[in-house]
């Protein structure tokens, strides 16, 4: 469990860097028609991690918000998701370890799988991405 956190926090931290790179404008940028804008893709990995954990920890996920994928929105969403994350695994008391991890290794996953993505969005934008410390 100590490692997973030390994981989640490098990779909540990495993903925060990444949203505090792009500028408040470029948050509804995207490349072409069919892709979600920047901010979405950040808004997206911050509720999916949170239905996620949610289940993790035997809570009723909470709806998705409707919410802007402005930039202040965005950071303080993964934040709060951030900090649920490290909740959820310091809470862990019970119930089947494999689970857990499998639980945590989709959150995992899932947000390496989109701020990929984001990282070439600030690309396409001219920034060079933060480098991801371990």
């Amino acid at each position: 469990v100590q490692q997973l956190e030390a994981r989640w926090k490098a990779s909540s931290e990495y993903t925060l860097a990444i949203a505090e790179q792009m500028p408040a404008d470029g948050y509804a940028f995207r490349p072409t028609g069919g892709q979600m804008t920047f901010g979405e893709q950040l808004l997206h990995i911050s509720q999916q991690n949170r239905l996620i954990l949610s289940e993790m920890s035997g809570q009723t996920a909470p709806p998705a918000a409707r919410t802007s994928p402005a930039k202040t929105n965005v950071v303080a969403h993964l934040t709060e998701t951030h900090a649920l994350g490290v909740k959820t695994l310091r809470q862990r008391t019970s119930g089947n370890i494999d689970d857990f991890l499998e639980g945590m290794m989709l959150a995992l996953d899932h947000t390496t799988h989109h701020r990929g993505q984001a990282v070439v969005y600030l690309r396409l934008k001219g920034i060079t991405p933060a480098e991801y410390g371990r």
